[in-house]
């Protein structure tokens, strides 16, 4: 049985960082279909970076070398969307254990989050909450 490739969609006008376009490649790799939406231009109105599967998500791929950067990335992404994508590739002297540990705690130990998925260091998309 042949593995389906997902796709990945970016639009017309869409601005999209290489960390993110990264992340995207992992879920494609999954089978998942990944469209950019686009920001909002408005002040102090957040807005999510992808549509995965239907859902609106937020993708989080922070760079510090510190535990409590995943705390403070959840709580951020948190109000962007219920839907978070936490990528810990960036946090280069951290370990991946040491991070999907940290990521399990927080995924519910923070409030108002409804789904997390996790990519760690070698790209592997691993469903937290959800």
């Amino acid at each position: 049985m042949v593995k389906r490739q997902g796709k990945i969609i970016i639009g017309q006008g869409v601005n999209v960082w290489p960390h993110e376009l990264k992340t995207a490649q992992s879920f494609a790799a999954i089978g998942k279909d990944v469209e950019f939406i686009r920001r909002s231009e408005e002040q102090r109105i957040t807005s999510a970076d992808a549509v995965i599967d239907g859902l609106v998500w937020e993708m989080k791929a922070p760079t510090a070398d510190n535990l409590k950067a995943v705390e403070r990335n959840l709580k951020r992404g948190r109000w962007q969307s219920e839907n978070i994508v936490f990528d810990c590739r960036r946090m280069k002297k951290v370990p991946d254990a040491a991070i999907e540990r940290e990521v399990r705690k927080q995924a519910f130990a923070i409030p108002r989050i409804k789904r997390l998925r996790y990519v760690n260091k070698h790209g592997q998309v691993i469903d937290i909450k959800g």
